[in-house]
Formats: C-alpha cells, structure tokens, sequence
C-alpha cells in the first residue's frame, strides 16, 4: 500500500464511523479494505526515521555553520537503531548511507584534519552500531519465525491426532448403542452404562483440546464482564441474570476466548444446580486484584 493509499484509508476509516455505513451502503458492516492492518502502524517506523533524519541533519547543519561540532552526532542515533530494527538489512544500508553523508556534511564545512579524524571515527561507530542492532534485530526475527513453524507443525499434529480419535470413538460409540439394545443382565448394563460415560468424557476431551489450541492465537482485547455473562445466559440458559452494579463499568483485558470460561461456568449451573433461576455476578476489587464471582440461588 502506497502513502497515498494509507491516507484514503484512514479518511475512508473517519468517514465510515462518522456515518456507520461502509462505502458501499450497508450498515453494521466495517468493508474489508478497513478492516486490514492499520496503515499508521505500517508507516510509523518510515516516517520517524524520516522526521528524526531531516531533524538530526537540520541541527547538524546549524551546529557546523557556527562552529560547534560535538554532541549533535547523537542525534543520528535515532533513525539509525529504528531503521536497523524495522527494516533489518535495508534498515543496515541506510545507515550506511547516513554515515558518509554525515561525513559529507562534515567535509563541505571544514577540511581540518582533528575534526575530520572525529567525524571518521563517528562514521565507523554509526557503522558498527547499526551492524551490532542490525545482527540482535535478526536474530530476533528467525526466533519468531522459528516458534511459528514449530507452533503450525504441533497444531497440526494436534489436529491430525484429535481427526483419528474421534474417527475411533463414533464406531465404539455405534457398537455400545447396538449393545444397548440387547439383553443383558443389570450388572452388564452397568458396565455398559459405565463404558458409554466414559466415551463421552473422551470426546469431551477431545473436543476441549480444539478450543484450548485457540488460546492464544489471537490478540487480547477488552471484555466487559456483564457483557459476556448476559449474552451467554439470554442464549443458553432460561434464568434471571442479576449484575453487581460494581460490575457494570469493569473491562478485562483479556483472550478473545474468556467468554468460554464464563459459558463453562454456567454450563455447571445448568448441569449441578437443578432448580437454579438466577445468576448472580459479583465484583470486588482491591488494590492489587479484581475478583469476580459467579453464583446461582
């Protein structure tokens, strides 16, 4: 995307929240082009470095016309380490760069031979600085790309390995349904009984290791708590939701996935509590915890 496109974007974005409709008429509906990964945050790093550059090389200039030549190198500093960090081996080049035309700069004002020593040796530090953070930027890099291929390589394993199992369990679970229906003696039912109990608490296992290889996967966000807790119960359970007024303003900061903790709560409400018709959410909050709790009557 060029700077140009970015700029439509983010007019397109203000546009799109003033109104509450996309561009092409529906309403409730973020377009897709908006909905991409934020155009500011991909030129962040671009545009620092050439702010901090113009900045570093507009004092530089104002510190030589009057003959002052020491502290403002530092400066420099600035573009070099956010180039080497964002852009790596580009990142590396450009401060390359940036270090003879300092040395450049430098050599247009005065030719004498103690401040053009220090500038060479300002050239050779910006140089080795730049390599130094360029070699740790990279490292860090192949580590994340390392730690997502091993992550994919387990994910599928896992996945793989869940396919298999629940391919065995439907036939046992077949086999015991047709075992059922058979007579049998009250202490072969109860193995039977007991036998099926325990092929669902498998498929249950199963099945909780597809939601648990979620975790993580996405970025956390902000949940309100009486949200995820009324929204669950209008949807799963017939029963009085009653909130805290404490409640009402808390936010959790948290994996796109805690609606389920909160949805597995209730199920054991549902399933333990016969006769439950209220839930009730409670929030205390102290100086260094939030502690919510959740109960029925």
């Amino acid at each position: 995307m060029t700077i140009a496109g970015c700029i439509r974007e983010r007019l397109l974005r203000a546009w799109f929240y003033i109104n509450q409709t996309n561009p092409s008429g529906g309403e409730g509906q973020v377009p897709d082009s908006l909905q991409q990964k934020s155009c500011l945050k991909t030129y962040a790093p671009l545009i620092a470095i050439i702010l901090s550059t113009a900045f570093g090389f507009g004092v530089a200039i104002y510190s030589i016309s009057i003959g002052y030549y020491i502290i403002f190198q530092n400066l420099f500093y600035i573009p070099i380490i956010i180039a080497c960090i964002s852009y790596l081996t580009r990142g590396f080049i450009f401060s390359t760069l940036l270090a003879f035309l300092y040395f450049i700069l430098v050599a247009s004002f005065t030719l004498e031979p103690v401040i053009l020593q220090g500038a060479l040796i300002r050239v050779v530090l910006f140089i080795v600085i730049a390599g130094v953070v360029t070699h740790l930027a990279l490292l860090k890099t192949r580590a994340e790309e390392a730690l997502l291929l091993s992550n994919q390589q387990l994910h599928l394993l896992s996945s793989i390995t869940r396919h298999d199992l629940l391919n065995k369990l439907m036939p046992l679970r077949g086999y015991l349904d047709l075992l059922s229906e058979s007579r049998m003696d009250p202490t072969q039912q109860r193995y039977l009984r007991e036998a099926d109990l325990l092929t669902r608490s498998m498929q249950r296992h199963i099945d909780f290791t597809r939601e648990y290889e979620k975790l993580g996967k996405n970025k956390p966000t902000w949940q309100s708590v009486t949200g995820i807790i009324k929204e669950i119960v209008e949807t799963t359970l017939p029963v009085t939701f009653i909130c805290d007024v404490a409640c009402d303003d808390i936010k959790i900061y948290a994996d796109p996935l805690l609606p389920r903790v909160f949805e597995k709560l209730i199920e054991n409400s549902n399933t333990h509590a016969e006769g439950a018709s209220e839930i009730i959410i409670r929030c205390m909050i102290d100086e260094s915890a939030l502690e919510i709790i959740l109960e029925d009557d």
